[in-house]
């Protein structure tokens, strides 16, 4: 089951997501591995998907949480 309040914890604690007028906000390749981060924190057995996996399961989340 998806822990959306762990999520939440761990979205808030990466301004630079959802910062705006912060100057790292613009940053994709940041972003990009902040996003990274959270997946390995609240995805089970991140390390061990392939790129592909790691994509569905990201849009798996988005969707679960809408």
């Amino acid at each position: 089951m998806f822990d959306t309040e762990r999520f939440i914890i761990e979205v808030q604690e990466r301004p630079p997501l959802y910062e705006v007028k912060s100057k790292e906000y613009a940053n994709r390749e940041l972003k990009a591995k902040l996003w990274m981060e959270i997946g390995q924190e609240v995805v089970a057995h991140w390390a061990d998907l392939g790129p592909e996996e790691k994509n569905k399961a990201g849009k798996f989340t988005y969707y679960f949480i809408s």
